[in-house]
């Protein structure tokens, strides 16, 4: 139901809370009283409500109090904005007949919390995972609330948690993110990553190749090939030496860092 037009005379300012923000606004209690026609108004989606009076020439005006008791009489249970209502009656009485339709009240929504709003697949006090593996999973939350009446109401979608990918994940569906190897996870500051078990880093001159391991699995030769070819090293790779390392990690998991596995020749020219 749209709001009644104002006639000539208005007595508030023109503000952004003045008017009903839809259309559709409902008309909640019309009474014409011996000082006056008072009129309540509700959102069509009952978060705000709104009032307006149209005051007799008698010249009596109603009172701040009377106003309180219609609006608790139709049981609306938020806080009401007294200053707006105040200011209302005062420039009612000073200046004209009419108050302009005031915003008198709103529901307050929460705000949704972006850790609530993560599913975490990944033990938090373990955090080594496989290849493949669902790490996390982005759910769009609710912003809820209560309305005017004090029920709880729905007020709208919120947002998804923002996830910066760092290296080895990878987000296969909209706010699902995967491993893209065996690791161990980190998740700090909403920024997802994981640092791998097994890895072989080649320098940057291309001359040496090292060997990082994070002892939790049982580690083999064929796991270092593995890596080594995946990296395109042909030439210079102590095999004697990775066999060393892997019986080491025979009786009990250990932690291996930037040992050179490979190794390549400088060779020059004779002039």
């Amino acid at each position: 139901m749209a709001i009644p037009e104002e006639k000539d005379k208005v007595s508030t300012q023109e503000t952004e809370n003045t008017q009903p923000q839809t259309d559709d606004s409902k008309t909640i209690y019309d009474e014409s009283l011996p000082k006056g026609q008072v009129t309540l108004f509700e959102a069509a989606d009952k978060t705000s409500a709104y009032l307006k009076i149209v005051s007799t020439t008698s010249g009596e005006q109603f009172t701040k109090d009377e106003i309180l008791e219609i609006i608790n009489e139709i049981g609306v249970k938020s806080e009401i904005n007294i200053n707006q209502i105040e200011e209302a009656l005062a420039t009612l009485k000073d200046q004209g007949d009419i108050v302009k339709t005031i915003k008198i009240t709103a529901s307050s929504p929460s705000d949704a919390i972006g850790n609530a709003a993560l599913e975490i697949f990944f033990n938090l006090d373990d955090p080594f995972v496989e290849e493949g593996e669902m790490l996390l999973k982005a759910l769009e939350t609710e912003k809820s609330g209560k309305d005017i009446y004090g029920n709880e109401i729905t007020l709208g979608k919120g947002t998804k948690p923002a996830i910066t990918l760092g290296e080895n994940v990878i987000e296969k569906n909209p706010g699902e993110y995967f491993s893209q190897c065996l690791g161990r996870v980190s998740f700090e500051n909403n920024i997802l990553s994981i640092k791998k078990l097994l890895e072989v880093k080649v320098s940057s001159d291309k001359m040496t190749a090292k060997l990082t391991y994070i002892g939790v699995t049982k580690l083999t030769h064929t796991m270092i090939m593995d890596e080594v070819r995946a990296k395109g090293i042909k030439f210079g790779v102590d095999e004697a030496l990775i066999d060393n390392i892997v019986a080491s990690f025979e009786n009990e998991a250990k932690h291996i860092e930037d040992i050179v596995i490979a190794r390549r020749e400088k060779t020059g020219r004779r002039t």
